[in-house]
């Protein structure tokens, strides 16, 4: 996906690097790396919102919201805020 990411960007076709970047989103949620889920999810919703489709933008931004909830189920609250916001610093 990392390459196809880079392919679509390259050529510039947002609404495919959107949807490149949403499902990455996905794989690392899914790997509990919830810094990367967090910013790739944001970065397809922000494409998505340039693009004018609300709808897919929405939905990248709910994840976005999934990814925020399970990772307050794992830390105390300062805690995890300090940790979330510096892996996503990080990944930018």
């Amino acid at each position: 996906l990392q390459k196809e990411l880079a392919i679509f960007n390259d050529l510039q076709f947002p609404d495919e690097e959107a949807l490149i970047l949403s499902r990455l989103g996905s794989v690392y949620f899914q790997l509990l790396d919830y810094g990367k889920s967090l910013n790739h999810y944001r970065r397809s919703a922000a494409i998505y919102e340039q693009l004018g489709n609300s709808k897919d933008s929405e939905e990248a931004e709910n994840n976005a919201a999934k990814v925020i909830e399970a990772f307050n189920k794992l830390k105390p609250n300062a805690e995890r805020q300090q940790e979330l916001e510096a892996q996503e610093a990080k990944n930018k």
